[in-house]
């Protein structure tokens, strides 16, 4: 059967009307171009001390001196928001570094000057970063996390594993709200892994997040929203200092906060090989690091642990034995807890001396 001229324009215009209809914005996924991703996304590497506690990574006794550290080199990403070349990242990633670097795709590198804000942990973990370079760089266009909703095209990008820039796609899974209805977390499905924290996530040509953590047995992605950003670049009292300045080891003790005390008395010894021994129940959570100061009483000596598990196989976490210490005078132990939340621990306290022991046991958080 003929179609007549009149049914060849119905049939047109309904074709055309289709493809003029506007997209839904849960559709949309015109990215940047990855030559404009190059130039406005870096990753970052940076030095970092952790303290080791006097054990080793398998929870066996090394030192048993507790004010161990060693130095590493840690990786993640970030991108730049100022032409000056302000870079936003995580806190997780730049907390107990003390230098560093950012670095292009094209392997181009400018130094780490100064953190000049930071809010820690969930739901923001932010760091606002300066750098050491006289010119004029690209920058990200920030977008309003606001407006994200479940079902948006969204795309993740980073600098994963210390590698160069990668991309990958997703949508937004869950729209996360506090009780003031506020966005707290974007999840989303644009895949991450390790490096990507600090990473931007894109909904069309703007950021709307800052990738933070990834549930490792899923395919969810977590991002803070960018509108918390937002909040920090528009503060006037920048904080301003250099890495060293906020992380380093000597400002370390200003930044203990109280957070339990105990005093006691260890019972004496009932033998060679049987020493007095106190054990003092804890919780640590993973959001921070612990400092822990033991005062015996005068001229006394009392080495104490931190472990978890059965007693029959502990797991030690610290150990602080003052006659194996170069500091004579070292009465503490900084520990760098599992990601376990309110791990269960002991503090073990040990007296090998004939009479029993008082003495004072204070625990600090260290507030960055």
């Amino acid at each position: 059967m003929k179609r007549g001229p009149l049914a060849l324009v119905v049939v047109c215009l309904v074709c055309t009307g289709f493809w003029l209809l506007p997209s839904s914005p849960n559709a949309q996924s015109n990215f940047p171009s990855f030559d404009n991703l190059k130039t406005r996304n870096v990753g970052l590497f940076l030095t970092r001390y952790k303290f080791t506690s006097g054990v080793d990574g398998k929870g066996k006794i090394t030192t048993c001196r507790g004010n161990d550290i060693a130095k590493g080199t840690v990786s993640g990403s970030g991108f730049i928001v100022k032409e000056d070349g302000t870079i936003v990242t995580n806190f997780h990633v730049v907390e107990q570094t003390t230098e560093g670097y950012a670095q292009f795709d094209d392997k181009t590198k400018i130094d780490i000057a100064r953190i000049k804000q930071w809010q820690q942990y969930y739901p923001a973990d932010l760091a606002v970063l300066t750098v050491s370079a006289n010119k004029t760089f690209d920058t990200v266009k920030l977008g309003d996390s606001g407006t994200a909703q479940p079902l948006d095209k969204v795309m993740s990008a980073g600098f994963p594993l210390g590698t160069n820039l990668n991309v990958t796609e997703g949508a937004i899974s869950r729209v996360e709200r506090d009780d003031d209805n506020r966005i707290v977390q974007l999840q989303h499905t644009a895949a991450i892994t390790h490096g990507n924290s600090g990473g931007a996530l894109y909904r069309g040509q703007e950021v709307i997040g800052v990738n933070v953590s990834t549930w490792e047995a899923t395919q969810f992605h977590q991002a803070v929203p960018v509108n918390a950003v937002k909040l920090l670049l528009d503060s006037t009292k920048d904080k301003n200092l250099t890495l060293q300045q906020v992380f380093g080891i000597e400002t370390i003790i200003d930044k203990a906060r109280q957070i339990q005390a105990w005093d006691g008395t260890v019972p004496s010894a009932t033998g060679e090989d049987a020493p007095g021994t106190l054990d003092i129940p804890f919780g640590l959570s993973p959001l921070g690091t612990y400092l822990f100061v033991v005062q015996p009483a005068q001229g006394k000596n009392l080495p104490f642990f931190i472990w978890t598990g059965d007693a029959n196989k502990p797991y030690t976490l610290g150990c602080n034995n003052r006659l194996n210490s170069r500091d004579k005078d070292n009465d503490v132990l900084f520990v760098e807890p599992p990601d376990v939340e309110n791990l269960p621990v002991r503090i073990t306290l040990v007296n090998a001396t004939n009479t029993p022991t008082n003495f004072g046991l204070t625990a600090y958080l260290i507030v960055w």
